[in-house]
């Protein structure tokens, strides 16, 4: 028979839940920038592509 200690480890503990949250949230603002700048970088591009004179492509 197997025994079962006082101190064994099942689980996360919440430092390490804490940790992979805020490196996930690090992770979508970096993402969430740069669909920005590739977004406007799109629009400049339809409007350069259209003859579209817009304060973007000034």
């Amino acid at each position: 028979m197997k025994k079962v200690s006082k101190n064994s480890k099942k689980g996360f503990s919440l430092v390490e839940l804490i940790v992979v949250i805020a490196i996930i949230v690090i992770l979508a603002s970096v993402m969430a920038f740069n669909y920005i700048g590739i977004y406007r970088n799109c629009m400049k591009a339809l409007d350069q592509a259209f003859g579209y004179e817009t304060s973007a492509t000034k």
